[in-house]
C-alpha cells in the first residue's frame, strides 16, 4: 500500500500498537466518522493482528469489559465525548472498561476537554489522550474525501435556512478537515486557489484557501518550539490549489469510459462495494460481494484504462495465467473460462484469491458494456463530446447542434437521466441558451417537469441564457477542439478542464493572476518549485493516454510507490469526478511529479444529477454513508 493509504495506515497502526496492555489485547471504539477513515486504510485482519479483540461502535449498547483496555479513536464531538464520559460515569455499574487510551480524529475544543477532566471515573483510568489530525479519507494512494456530501446543498443551494452562516460554517468545516492533511503529511503547503470568474460571482474556493492559511498560522502559534511541518530543501515546499465545482460542472454529467469512472456511472456501485453472481466449480449459482480498492491486484492496474482497454488486458492476463499455469504443470489441460479454471486449480488455494479477481473483471467488464449496448450510450456519448469539444470526431464544426441534440432527446431507447444529462451538457457548452431553443428541447426528451433543475445550474454559475463570453475554467482550460492525437477513441476525446490545470501546475506555468497564491512563497521557493523535473518540461516529455496506459502489466500509480507526501494537491470545493481523479493519476505518471487530488465528496454523475435536482430544496434528501470495517462481514474477509 502506498501514498495517502499508506501514510493513514502507518499512523493508524502506530497508535494501536502505541497501546500496549499488560494482558496484550485491548477494545477498539469507533464512531461513524471515524470507522470510515480507518475502514479506508486499514483492514480487520490489520487490527486484529495487533492485539484489538473487538472492534466496537462507541455510539451503540455495548457489553461492559471491566478486565479489558480501550483504545478510543473517535471524533471531538459532543455526542462522541459525551459517550466516551458516560463509559466510566457509571457509578452504580462501575466502569465499561479498565482504562482508555483516547485519540481524537482532530483538536479537541476546551469545553469538551473540561467534561473530560470533570468526569471522575474517567479522569482517573485515562491513560493517554492524543489529537491525531486525520479528518480526511485517504481512497486511493492519490484520492482523498473529505466525505461531507451536503457540502455541495451547503455551498450552492440558493435556499438555505439560515443564508450566508450555513455556507460559511461549511467553508470553515472544509479548511479545519483539510488542515488536518497538511498536519498528517507534516507539509505546509503554499496555498492557491481559482480566482472567481467575474466580478459578483462567489466561489468558495476563495474563502476556503484562506481559512486553511489562517488555520496553519494558528497552529504554528499554539506549537512554539514543535516541528509541525517536515524540513524539506528549497524550493520543495507543497503547493495546495483549491478550484470550486462551479468552475466546470460539465465534467461530472459526461459519460467517461475509463473503467473506474463507468463502473460508478452505469453500475449500482454503493461505498465501493459490488455484489455479482456467478457459477463456482460445482455449478452452484454464487453471489459475492466484494469491494473495489487497492487491495485488489488488478484494480489499480485496470481502474483507468479505456473500458474496451481493460477488457482486454483481463482477458490476456488471465490468458497468460493459464499459459503459465500450465507450463509449470499446473494445469494438465486446455480451458476456456473462469469455471474450467476453478476446477483445475481446485484444491490450490494460494491462486483462489487471483481466480476471484480475475473473476470479478471479466464479469464487470461485461456488465458494463452491456449497460453501454442497453442504455444506447454511443449515441449520447457522441453528442456529449461534439458539445463539449466544439467539433466532431474528425474536427469539424457541427451544423445544426440542436438538431442533432434533439433528435437524441426524442429516442425512446434512451434513458431520462441520459437525456437530462445531455441537455444539461449542452446548456453548459453553449453558454446559455434562449427559452424558445430550451422549451421545445424539453418537450422532445418529454422532461418539461425537469425545468426546475436545468434552471438550476444558475446556481453554479451557468447562464441560461446568452450574454456574451463568460470566463472559466472550462472555456479557459478545456483543451483543443480539434482532434486530440493520442485520443484513439472517438468517445474519449475530451478530456476534464482540471487535468490541463493540474498540468500546467506541475509545469510551472499555471497564470498567477488567474490562480493567485493566499500567500505567495519567497522568490528562490518559487523558483525552485516551478523548475520541471529534470530541467524539461513536462510538456515535452511522452505523454501517455489516460485512455491507453500499457496493457498488461504495471501499476498505474508508480510515482506513489513510496509514502512521501505528495508535492502537489489539487482540492474541488463541491464534488470531485472520477473522470478527475484519474486526471491526478495521469498528470503524476506522464511529469513525475506527485500529486494528489482530494475534495468534500466523490460524485458519480447520477449522484451529481441529483444534487442539482435538489439544489433549490429546503431540505434535500440525505445522502447516507454507512460505515464499515473491511475484514468484517460487510467487507469480507482478509483476501475477500
Amino acid at each position: 500500500m502506498s501514498g495517502l493509504r499508506g501514510l493513514v495506515k502507518d499512523r493508524i497502526m502506530a497508535v494501536i500498537k502505541e497501546v500496549e496492555p499488560e494482558s496484550g489485547w485491548k477494545v477498539l471504539l469507533v464512531d461513524h466518522t471515524s470507522v470510515r477513515i480507518m475502514s479506508a486504510a486499514c483492514r480487520m485482519f490489520d487490527v486484529t493482528e495487533e492485539g484489538v479483540t473487538l472492534v466496537e461502535n462507541i455510539e451503540i449498547s455495548r457489553q461492559p469489559m471491566p478486565d479489558m483496555e480501550a483504545l478510543y479513536f473517535i471524533t471531538p464531538t459532543v455526542e462522541s465525548v459525551k459517550q466516551l464520559c458516560s463509559d466510566f460515569g457509571r457509578e452504580k455499574q462501575g466502569p465499561m472498561y479498565d482504562a482508555a487510551h483516547v485519540y481524537f480524529t482532530s483538536h479537541v475544543s476546551d469545553e469538551l476537554l473540561y467534561k473530560i477532566k470533570t468526569t471522575e471515573g474517567l479522569i482517573s483510568r485515562l491513560k493517554s489522550l492524543k489529537e491525531l489530525n486525520l479528518e480526511f479519507i485517504s481512497l486511493e494512494s492519490r484520492a482523498f474525501t473529505l466525505e461531507l456530501p451536503d457540502a455541495f446543498h451547503h455551498i450552492y443551494s440558493p435556499s438555505a435556512p439560515i443564508g450566508a452562516n450555513r455556507k460559511q460554517e461549511m467553508e470553515r468545516r472544509i479548511a479545519d478537515k483539510l488542515l488536518t492533511l497538511c498536519v498528517t503529511l507534516g507539509q505546509r503547503p503554499a496555498v492557491r486557489y481559482k480566482k472567481p470568474m467575474r466580478e459578483g460571482y462567489y466561489d468558495s474556493a476563495q474563502e476556503v484557501a484562506k481559512l486553511v492559511e489562517e488555520g496553519m498560522d494558528s497552529v504554528e502559534r499554539m506549537a512554539v518550539g514543535i516541528q509541525l511541518w517536515d524540513t524539506v530543501g528549497a524550493g520543495q515546499q507543497c503547493t495546495l490549489l483549491l478550484v470550486d465545482r462551479c468552475d466546470d460542472p460539465l465534467t461530472p454529467l459526461m459519460h467517461d469510459y475509463g473503467y473506474q469512472a463507468m463502473v460508478y456511472d452505469v453500475m449500482d456501485i454503493r461505498q465501493d462495494r459490488y455484489k455479482y453472481s456467478y457459477r463456482n466449480d460445482k455449478g452452484e449459482q454464487v453471489t459475492k460481494e466484494v469491494v473495489l480498492n487497492e487491495l485488489d491486484a488488478l484494480w489499480p492496474r485496470l481502474r483507468h484504462l479505456h473500458i474496451a482497454d481493460a477488457m482486454s488486458t483481463v482477458s490476456d492476463d488471465f490468458k497468460r495465467f493459464m499459459s503459465e499455469s500450465k507450463a509449470t504443470g499446473l494445469v494438465k489441460r486446455e480451458v476456456s473460462d473462469i469455471k474450467e479454471m476453478a476446477a483445475a486449480i481446485k484444491g490450490m488455494p494460494q491462486y483462489k484469491e487471483l481466480m476471484g479477481k480475475f473473476s470479478l473483471h471479466m464479469d464487470l467488464t461485461k456488465r458494463c458494456m452491456d449497460e453501454y449496448q442497453q442504455k444506447n450510450l454511443e449515441k449520447v456519448s457522441e453528442q456529449e463530446q461534439n458539445l463539449a469539444m466544439g467539433a466532431d470526431a474528425q474536427g469539424k464544426s457541427v451544423k445544426n447542434q440542436a438538431a442533432a441534440v434533439r433528435e437524441v432527446l426524442e429516442s425512446n431507447e434512451v434513458s431520462e437521466d441520459d437525456k437530462l444529462r445531455l441537455l444539461m451538457v449542452y446548456v453548459i457548452s453553449q453558454d446559455g441558451v434562449t427559452e424558445a431553443t430550451l422549451e421545445p428541447l424539453l418537450e422532445a426528451a418529454r422532461l418539461t417537469r425537469h425545468l426546475s433543475t436545468v434552471r438550476n445550474l444558475e446556481h453554479l454559475n451557468v447562464s441560461l441564457q446568452k450574454k456574451g463570453p463568460k470566463p472559466s475554467m472550462f472555456k479557459l482550460k478545456g483543451g483543443s477542439k480539434t482532434k486530440p492525437s493520442d485520443a484513439s477513441y472517438d468517445l474519449a476525446r475530451y478530456r476534464p478542464p482540471l487535468e490541463n490545470v493540474i498540468m500546467t501546475l506541475v509545469d510551472g506555468k499555471l497564470d498567477k493572476d488567474q490562480f493567485p497564491y493566499v500567500t505567495a512563497p519567497s522568490k528562490d521557493k518559487q523558483a525552485a518549485a516551478a523548475a520541471p523535473l529534470l530541467g524539461q518540461s513536462v510538456r515535452s516529455r511522452p505523454r501517455a493516454n489516460r485512455f491507453e496506459l500499457p496493457t498488461g502489466g504495471g501499476d498505474d500509480d508508480d510515482a506513489a510507490s513510496g509514502r512521501e507526501a505528495p508535492k502537489f494537491i489539487v482540492f474541488v470545493v463541491g464534488g470531485v469526478s472520477h473522470a478527475e481523479i484519474a486526471s491526478a493519476y495521469h498528470v503524476s505518471k506522464v511529469s513525475g511529479h506527485s500529486v494528489a487530488i482530494g475534495s468534500t465528496d466523490v460524485v458519480s454523475p447520477v449522484r451529481f444529477l441529483r444534487s442539482i435536482e435538489h439544489l433549490a430544496d429546503q431540505d434535500p434528501p440525505p445522502l447516507i454513508v454507512q460505515p464499515f470495517l473491511e475484514g468484517s462481514k460487510a467487507g469480507g474477509g482478509k483476501g475477500e
